[in-house]
């Protein structure tokens, strides 16, 4: 049938190694716009039927899988690149003072005084991470220009993307300042990225390896 003949093509497509990210996708939003796009689609499939609307659903199902199919693939290939070229490229870390220095945004102060009443009351300042470090930040922000102009059905690519990244924080002894903005990368990412079921555990392991 037609639908076949049109998921054979797909499938073809989209193993080709010439097609890239942008046209799987156009393929993708093409597939889910067919029902819309074709409304006399429906009348062909329909037209010979006895039960009405059982072929034309079953078609809007292929499409629509078809279209999933799609979206994984761009997912991939997506991930792929992003992991061959880009985070290596902003994801490097700190091996000199110059380094962590660019590797770390301003902290905040936070003010502890300490004391009882009508005693003298001891200030101390403290300085704690407030943002992700600098790399990360730019990480997100590419990774955030890509879904807003692909806008993919499914949130998998952040998580993908989330899980790979805590790899890259070393378990290796860190001074105090780096090995503090890690934690605070670490969680961030968590808080924004991870859904709450699985947080705590995946938080766990990761705070373990870092060392203060």
């Amino acid at each position: 049938s037609l639908i076949c003949r049109l998921k054979e093509f797909v499938r073809e497509l989209i193993n080709r190694e010439s097609v890239n990210e942008t046209e799987l996708a156009i393929v993708a939003r093409f597939l889910q716009a067919i029902p819309d796009l074709c409304p006399a689609l429906q009348k062909c499939l329909t037209f010979a039927e006895e039960t009405k609307g059982s072929a034309w659903q079953e078609a809007k199902t292929l499409l629509y899988a078809e279209s999933l199919s799609c979206w994984s693939s761009w997912e991939e290939r997506t991930m792929a690149k992003l992991i061959a070229s880009i985070i290596p490229q902003l994801m490097k870390q700190p091996t000199t003072l110059a380094d962590l220095l660019a590797y770390i945004p301003q902290w905040d102060v936070v003010v502890i005084e300490e004391g009882e009443e009508g005693n003298q009351i001891h200030r101390s300042e403290v300085k704690i991470p407030s943002s992700p470090s600098l790399p990360l930040q730019q990480v997100l922000a590419h990774v955030s220009r890509e879904l807003s102009c692909t806008y993919p059905p499914n949130e998998n690519l952040m998580q993908k993307l989330v899980t790979h990244l805590v790899t890259l924080y070393t378990s290796e002894p860190l001074c105090q300042a780096h090995a503090l903005q890690n934690l605070m990368d670490v969680k961030f990412m968590l808080t924004q990225f991870i859904p709450t079921t699985n947080k705590v555990r995946q938080l766990f392991f990761i705070i373990r390896n870092i060392n203060i």
